[in-house]
């Protein structure tokens, strides 16, 4: 036994909408919905792309460097290489660019490896991949004259230590993943890669 499946045609419903001049413009509800849909979508969309930073708002930097081997930061690059400990850290607005945010850290100077350094504590300047507090890293330094802080070389120059403690007593080891020097190196064998 069949049964017969009745079909229905759906007619469009039509709004018409009056206006100032005689004649009605008609709107199907599809039309309607659509408009809306798109009317939302659009302002969605610019409220996620609003990215203009409001003026008391700032923002966190970012850096395009060059990436230098390990033997260009210690030959030509470096102006100190040293092991620091991150003693305290402000945050504040660069004077250059408004809005952005910049880091001025204190050091406190564990050993210097190459260079000179006659401060038990330096200043390190950062715009970005900014140290953090109690922690020690082993770092390639370029001296800035102008602010009279320090900057690291490059993205690689800023390499974490774990354990300061028994990094220091040489009975645990640092990654280095630079292109000419890769692998797990204790305080000691850094100190011999740099001479």
């Amino acid at each position: 036994m069949k049964r017969s499946v009745r079909r229905s045609t759906i007619r469009p419903v039509r709004i018409a909408i009056r206006t100032s001049v005689r004649t009605p413009i008609r709107i199907s509800v599809r039309k309607v919905h659509l408009l809306f849909l798109c009317i939302i979508m659009l302002l969605i969309i610019s409220a996620c792309s609003n990215s203009s930073p409001q003026h008391n708002q700032l923002q966190q930097s970012t850096a395009d460097w060059e990436v230098h081997t390990f033997n260009e930061l210690v030959q030509e690059e470096s102006d100190l290489i040293l092991i620091a400990t991150v003693i305290a850290a402000d945050q504040k607005e660069e004077e250059a660019q408004r809005g952005v945010v910049v880091q001025e850290a204190t050091l406190a100077v564990e050993q210097v490896l190459q260079g000179h350094v006659t401060a038990k504590e330096i200043i390190l300047y950062q715009s970005v991949d900014q140290v953090s507090i109690g922690r020690s890293y082993l770092l390639f330094l370029q001296h800035r004259p102008n602010i009279d802080r320090y900057v690291v070389v490059d993205p690689n120059s800023q390499i974490h230590i774990e354990n300061i403690t028994a990094f220091m007593g040489n009975t645990a080891t640092l990654a280095l993943k630079f292109g000419d020097v890769n692998g797990e190196y204790t305080l000691e064998e850094i100190k011999e890669l740099i001479k």
